[in-house]
């Protein structure tokens, strides 16, 4: 801690001076604590700061001898005339701590008198300074190494699951393909599958095949996304198309996949549809917030789907009536592999598609925000810049 000591003096005992040249207002805002004497070395003020370190009565201060002082309150041998000389001294108080008193002249052209302003540094040993140092250092090369191996994990987790995700492509590909064949022998028979006794079974079990399939193709997409956006292996192709068709069509397959009872509702305003945006990401960042938004709400709900086109702006949302993200984690929903705690009893999902959303909008330039109200519901907005003007 530093403190800073003005030693023999432009004031007199009467403070007239020391209000003259106007230090007396700011005397007891600084800092650092400051100690002022006369020409007799008596000690005319001494601000807050300092007396608060020594723990001083101001009364009790003012008025004394600057010696008289040093001597009861500190170790010091040293006179006046060597303090001038040296411009410095060390002193050690009565509970052992050690103060470096550093002082200069400061000149004045209101008085011929001088003014000695010295620093009191609270000293430490060299040795407990180099070793808080080699603290510090041993545990910034800790956390750097910390953050290395943290990277190397998380680019073999993603190397890993782009390579699983190609590989499992093919196997999955045949099993729909064989899905599809059966089907079309089982239509080519008719007469013999009408009579088979186990029929609705059998129908049963094909379709929780052919929807476990499409879920975990839908994984793999999402892995090999990922992979993609991270290599920077994602080409934007924009060009003009209707948003609001696009955004129908979409609306009318995912309508076919709701709960029962659940409704979206899709409306457009403006005159304008037309849009030169990357159509194939942006169909990628509907069916995330479509499936999402049907996920997480009840039966019986309603999704708004709301599209606008101004002059400079084009304006996307999604408003579910679900489950809603917890206030604390809404800070978290777009990291990798992340799901709040209340989705967690969704079994599908892999804390994915957010984060794929976030870099698909940000890849196009545009801008996605949310609000959301835990049990009452999720609005996601994006903007995209209008080129079409």
């Amino acid at each position: 801690m530093a403190i800073t000591l003005l030693t023999p003096g432009i004031m007199n005992t009467n403070n007239k001076l020391f209000d003259a040249i106007k230090l007396k207002d700011v005397f007891d805002v600084l800092a650092q604590g400051m100690i002022v004497f006369d020409e007799n070395d008596i000690i005319i003020a001494a601000n807050q700061i300092f007396c608060d370190t020594f723990s001083i009565n101001k009364k009790d201060i003012e008025g004394r001898l600057l010696y008289d002082f040093l001597n009861k309150n500190f170790y010091a041998s040293k006179n006046k005339d060597v303090i001038l000389k040296n411009q410095y001294i060390e002193l050690e108080n009565k509970e052992g701590k050690k103060f470096r008193a550093e002082h200069r002249r400061l000149n004045s052209e209101i008085t011929d008198k001088s003014i000695y302003i010295a620093t009191i540094i609270n000293q430490k040993s060299k040795g407990t300074l180099e070793s808080e140092l080699q603290k510090q250092l041993d545990l910034k090369h800790s956390l750097k190494d910390k953050l290395n191996e943290e990277s190397e994990l998380s680019d073999m987790k993603s190397r890993f699951l782009s390579i699983a995700s190609h590989e499992f492509r093919t196997p999955l590909a045949g099993i729909l393909s064989s899905l599809n064949l059966i089907n079309r022998y089982l239509e080519a028979e008719q007469k013999a599958w009408f009579e088979f006794k186990n029929k609705e079974k059998i129908i049963n079990h094909l379709q929780k095949i052919d929807e476990s399939v499409k879920n975990l193709t839908t994984i793999l997409q999402k892995f090999l996304a990922l992979g993609n956006i991270e290599k920077g292996e994602i080409p934007i192709k924009q060009f003009k198309f209707d948003l609001r068709k696009a955004i129908e069509k979409q609306v009318s397959q995912f309508q076919e996949i709701c709960k029962p009872n659940q409704h979206i509702m899709y409306s457009h305003t403006g005159r304008r549809v037309n849009v030169t945006l990357d159509k194939y990401l942006l169909k990628n960042i509907m069916n995330n917030l479509l499936s999402n938004a049907i996920k997480f709400s009840p039966d019986h709900s309603n999704i708004y789907v709301h599209t606008s086109l101004s002059e400079n702006e084009i304006n996307i949302s999604v408003k579910d009536q679900g489950i809603g993200i917890p206030r604390a984690e809404q800070n978290k929903i777009y990291r990798r592999f992340y799901r709040a705690k209340n989705a967690l009893t969704y079994e599908e999902g892999t804390g994915l598609g957010l984060n794929i959303v976030r870099k698909y909008v940000e890849l196009m330039k545009g801008k996605i925000t949310f609000e959301s109200d835990e049990n009452k519901g999720t609005t996601f907005n994006i903007t995209f810049t209008n080129e079409m003007k």
